[in-house]
């Protein structure tokens, strides 16, 4: 796949072939390569697939595994140190990025952060710890848009790791086959990538594995309901509704007493709902009237939710 360069003029975004020296036309929010318009801007962005690389520094190694898999849709891109805050845990086919004309990134359509680019890398700041997130864009067309994030250095304690993950996402309701850029050359694939579910602040605490919850009340509005369905939370990311369908969840640490849950196709709130709830919630094993927000549909409201834990 070409290598491109990108450039940032302003708001206006331009891209070019590097093989290729073309004059580019102006067009505002737009990527052009040569006459080929490709607009990132005001786009709900869908995750589709990701690779994390992996050199071991002390060895030379450089190892690149698949994020997801057929029994994994869960990752995060830290799997020594786990996830630090919501940007870093990802979902398959549910983790969304918009980048707004108005210098917001929003997450996963209810989480909002200032947006600045340099070059072509744009830079979510304001996150929940205080820290940025750059996202560097190094493949663009029509429908799909792959991004590298996460470049850090890591240590498990007996060896220094450089690692990075590419990611990329179509357009919200469009589909694209192989879009994924090809892996690098020189790098070994390794397989799905697994993490150290024994960390506490990757992805899933621990405790919460093995439970289930009772969904007592549902507010939506002025109306009231009262499902009384299980959720039983099986595994690492995995939770089912009255011992139905497997199902996928999120539980991150997102500040110092607050964690926020993620419920995917739950069908008590009829879609993706996330919710900020206290961190000791598992061990006081209930939940009273927290505010879940719709993760991307706007059209369904937000739903105050009451829970307690029957085993």
């Amino acid at each position: 796949m070409n290598y491109l360069r990108l450039f940032f003029l302003t708001s206006i975004i331009f891209l070019t072939l590097a093989c290729k020296k073309e004059e580019l036309k102006p067009n505002n929010n737009n990527y052009v390569e040569e006459e080929t318009e490709y607009q990132i801007l005001d786009i709900d962005w869908v995750l589709v697939s990701g690779r994390i690389y992996i050199e071991n520094i002390n060895t030379n190694e450089k190892t690149y595994y698949n994020h997801f898999g057929s029994t994994q849709m869960v990752s995060v891109l830290d799997p020594i140190n786990g996830a630090a805050i919501p940007f870093d845990t990802i979902t398959e086919g549910v983790t969304t990025f918009r980048f707004n004309s108005n210098g917001k990134f929003v997450l996963n359509g209810n989480k909002f952060y200032d947006l600045t680019h340099t070059n072509n890398t744009f830079n979510a700041i304001g996150m929940e710890n205080g820290s940025a997130r750059p996202m560097t864009v190094i493949d663009i067309n029509k429908t799909s848009l792959s991004l590298k994030v996460n470049e850090d250095y890591v240590s498990d304690g007996t060896s220094l790791f450089k690692m990075y993950t590419t990611l990329t996402f179509v357009k919200m309701g469009s589909v694209c086959n192989n879009c994924e850029p090809d892996a690098y050359y020189g790098w070994t694939y390794g397989g799905v990538i697994s993490y150290n579910n024994t960390t506490p602040s990757v992805n899933t605490p621990t405790d919460i594995i093995n439970t289930k919850w009772v969904i007592t009340r549902v507010n939506k509005g002025f109306t009231n309901e009262y499902p009384n369905d299980t959720l039983y939370f099986m595994s690492n990311g995995e939770y089912t509704i009255n011992s139905g369908t497997i199902r996928q969840f999120t539980l991150t640490t997102t500040m110092t007493n607050m964690m926020s849950l993620s419920l995917y196709s739950c069908t008590t709130l009829n879609g993706d709902y996330s919710g900020e709830v206290i961190n000791t919630f598992i061990q006081d094993g209930e939940i009273n009237s927290v505010n879940f927000k719709p993760i991307i549909s706007s059209s369904n409201s937000d739903a105050k939710v009451w829970m307690v834990r029957i085993q």
